[in-house]
């Protein structure tokens, strides 16, 4: 696969109906990739996860988080903040993070 935003946007669109099982249980394939197996714990949320896996698939593991791993939207926010990377105006391939 190539490292295009569409590439990834495509790969995403494809893993609609993807869900933990069982639920709850954040048990999902993205965070088993990501830990390395299967996982059972409710706080292991997979939002970051799943974003990582959709750059892994894509060969543009660079592109998130400067290669790295990490699970936290939070961290994954500030880090794309003190790279300047933030916008307003998000455009298609763009990671939106939400503040609730």
């Amino acid at each position: 696969m190539g490292k295009t935003a569409k590439d990834i946007l495509a790969l995403a669109e494809k893993q609609i109906g993807v869900h933990e099982s069982p639920a709850g249980s954040c048990n999902v394939k993205y965070n088993t990739a990501y830990y390395g197996g299967k996982v059972n714990n409710p706080a292991l949320a997979w939002c970051s996860v799943f974003i990582w896996w959709l750059f892994q698939q894509n060969n543009a593991a660079s592109l998130f988080y400067g290669g790295k791993k990490t699970a936290s939207c939070e961290t994954l926010w500030r880090d794309y903040k003190a790279k300047g990377q933030i916008v307003t105006t998000p455009k298609a391939g763009d990671i939106i993070f939400f503040d609730f």
